[in-house]
């Protein structure tokens, strides 16, 4: 099972009104990390003139095993305790995430991973990451295609199709912009 904090102030009346119901919304990957996005916030609303709600405990170590359990919040007055006119909450919540299994890679997608890595010179490959990807695209783009080039046809439109750039696919159509198995496809 893994879980994402999620970690957000509800805003309340006249802060509501100022930056809207929720504001400040960040999903974090630990508790650790989500105990020092409530600190970060802390700090925030005590230069910004709120006070933390009396009852709770906001040191490092009761935040972190409220959050562990699943839930924190804090509420955050104006000026004084229970300033309900201008008051917000610093919430974290657990979520459960479903983490999808690791991807197989296709035997067409890791040949067109191939050809990419011995087509596109280390120049090519710089001048894209600096902004330039005409010039990659300028030098290589015909090799690529005739490599990438396959016998089999897009059941679709009948054009030649090539290797596919997502791993779990076989094959692509560039006219129609459609992934294929190798079991949907037919020989030219």
């Amino acid at each position: 099972m893994s879980f994402v904090y999620v970690c957000y102030e509800a805003n309340y009346r006249e802060c509501a009104t100022e930056a809207g119901a929720v504001n400040e919304v960040t999903v974090v990957a630990s508790p650790e990390l989500a105990v020092k996005w409530v600190m970060a916030g802390l700090q925030s609303a005590y230069e910004n003139g709120f006070v933390a709600e009396i009852a709770t405990d906001i040191s490092e170590s009761g935040v972190l095993e409220k959050v562990k359990h699943g839930y924190f919040s804090v509420e955050m007055y104006h000026g004084y305790q229970e300033n309900y006119d201008r008051e917000y909450n610093i919430v974290v919540e657990r979520k459960e995430v479903q983490v999808p299994e690791e991807q197989k890679e296709s035997d067409n997608y890791k040949k067109f991973k191939s050809i990419l890595a011995e087509t596109i010179s280390v120049e090519a490959m710089e001048e894209y990451w600096l902004g330039n990807p005409d010039e990659l695209l300028r030098q290589n783009i015909d090799d690529i295609f005739r490599k990438i080039r396959t016998d089999k046809n897009c059941p679709k439109c009948g054009a030649t199709l090539c290797l596919s750039d997502l791993p779990q696919y076989d094959y692509v159509c560039t006219l129609c912009d459609e992934n294929f198995y190798e079991c949907e496809v037919k020989t030219e």
